[in-house]
């Protein structure tokens, strides 16, 4: 019996199949190209058969090990699996990618220009790209507070707390970020009725784009901000512009906060311009740094405007230092009140020291 080359290629089809299912997994190398504050941009994408949930590895000295949470065609971003490394724009990173037996085995490509169509490479696109992904913590605890006295007023506090992060929210570039804390106060008398209240706080509640592709990043909503601490949350936007050098530039505007009710304060606004940095230094040290130019007013009158700084420092797992200083900048009733048009208004500095996991110890000024 002779066979040809059609039936050949049938047989050995047939004899794969047989055996099962194969897979086959592949190394694809790239860099890093960006980084913010939440994740870590890959230059490599889609079209190198990158998929969501892929490892990598970036080549430093601790060997930091991501996952792949987000794929475009050309770029991906990740997060990083285990405790923060130092990591720096152009690292090296090997992700393995794994190929499964629906994909095309590359011996069969140039002996399939005869087979149906339904034979040809299919993507490797997974079935859901865009399809959320959670991350965060939820933790309760009681207060339990006892009167010995005669007057056994006792004092009853559960909280819940909820921070969390939804990426890709409504399968959009969307990002979902929640903190929030809920506590109920119940004050228990003898011989009185159980007092109840409630003491709920919402320090963010935000919409944020930042899409891999595009080095703009944007939001709205209850905003707190890790790039400018000192401006607590608002109630706003905000845009930024980030460069591959590891600058970003950006402002922000919206109305205040009440702190005793966690509601919007209509008459009070803020607004500002800021510009952000992040470096790293060898393979251990990571730092970054804002400068802001930002005001704080009350229906429409100058609360305060000043100058803002903050630096953070990372050195490996062990040590960090954060610190934060303000420069009022006095005009109209300001100036006359103080009498200069420059003041020092605030300085912050904590040290923090991580001898072991779970274990850190602090020593701050303010």
């Amino acid at each position: 019996m002779v066979l040809g080359r059609n039936s050949l290629l049938i047989v050995t089809v047939l004899l794969i199949s047989a055996f099962g299912a194969i897979a086959a997994t592949t190394q694809v190398e790239t860099v890093i190209k960006y980084l913010a504050k939440d994740a870590i941009y890959i230059d490599a994408g889609r079209s190198s058969g990158i998929e969501l949930g892929d490892t990598c590895v970036v080549q430093n000295e601790e060997s930091t090990v991501l996952v792949v949470v987000y794929v475009s065609e050309k770029s991906a971003s990740c997060v990083l699996k285990g405790e923060a490394q130092p990591l720096a724009v152009g690292m090296k990173v090997v992700v393995r990618v794994t190929v499964d037996d629906e994909a095309e085995l590359p011996i069969l490509k140039a002996e399939t220009d005869t087979l149906p169509e339904e034979r040809s490479r299919k993507s490797l696109e997974p079935s859901n790209p865009r399809a959320a992904n959670l991350r965060g913590r939820i933790s309760t605890s009681l207060t339990w507070q006892e009167d010995l006295s005669g007057e056994a007023a006792d004092i009853i506090e559960p909280e819940l707390k909820i921070r969390g992060t939804v990426e890709r929210f409504m399968n959009s570039d969307w990002r979902l970020r929640v903190n929030a804390r809920l506590r109920e106060i119940r004050r228990e008398q003898t011989g009185s009725p159980t007092e109840q209240s409630w003491n709920n706080r919402i320090y963010e509640v935000s919409l944020q784009k930042h899409s891999d592709d595009s080095p703009w990043r944007y939001g709205m909503g209850r905003i707190r901000s890790s790039s400018i601490r000192g401006m607590g949350a608002y109630d706003g936007l905000f845009v930024e512009y980030g460069e591959k050098s590891g600058y970003s530039y950006g402002l922000f505007a919206g109305m205040g906060m009440d702190g005793s009710t966690s509601r919007p304060d209509t008459d009070k606004t803020k607004a500002g311009l800021f510009i952000g940095s992040s470096r790293s230094f060898g393979d251990n040290i990571e730092a970054s740094g804002t400068l802001a130019l930002a005001g704080r007013y009350t229906s429409s009158t100058i609360d305060r405007e000043y100058l803002y700084e903050q630096l953070s420092i990372r050195a490996g797992r062990l040590w960090s230092v954060y610190e934060s200083a303000e420069l009022s900048l006095n005009r109209g009733w300001r100036s006359d009140s103080i009498g200069s048009p420059i003041s020092f208004s605030n300085f912050v500095t904590t040290l923090r020291y991580t001898p072991a996991r779970g274990m850190s110890f602090y020593c701050g000024v303010d």
